[in-house]
């Protein structure tokens, strides 16, 4: 199976993986944890597991939706100053989701930054 179908792998992670010589979910599945944590960071942990199919959450089949979001991948790292446009797409696809769910409140608002390297910054 194409290392793509991994959940949390988009087209950047896919081709960083690629470039590694990781093509399918069986090429991670046979390396080792430290190797994927050498060059992914503590996300190689995560695609450690996920080619063992490892996952401890529990599977829960009704649930309400507990946030909306909206996320996009870039062909290129960008300047800061340069995504603008794109935030506002963001924003405003997120809030049109708010709209089908009007007895919704929201309470806090996350923007989320993955560099080159994969390392995820945060703010609220």
């Amino acid at each position: 199976m194409p290392v793509a179908r991994l959940p949390g792998v988009g087209k950047v992670t896919e081709a960083k993986l690629q470039g590694h010589g990781f093509n399918t979910v069986g090429d991670l599945a046979a390396t080792s944890v430290e190797v994927l944590r050498e060059v992914f960071g503590s996300y190689g942990q995560r695609l450690w597991e996920l080619a063992r199919g490892i996952d401890e959450h529990p599977v829960v089949v009704e649930r309400p939706t507990q946030q909306i979001s909206a996320e996009d991948t870039f062909s290129r790292d960008l300047l800061l100053d340069e995504f603008d446009d794109t935030l506002l797409a963001l924003a405003e696809k997120v809030w049109s989701q708010t709209e089908r769910e009007p007895d919704r409140v929201g309470r806090t608002v996350v923007l989320k930054l993955k560099t080159q390297d994969f390392r995820l910054l945060t703010r609220v």
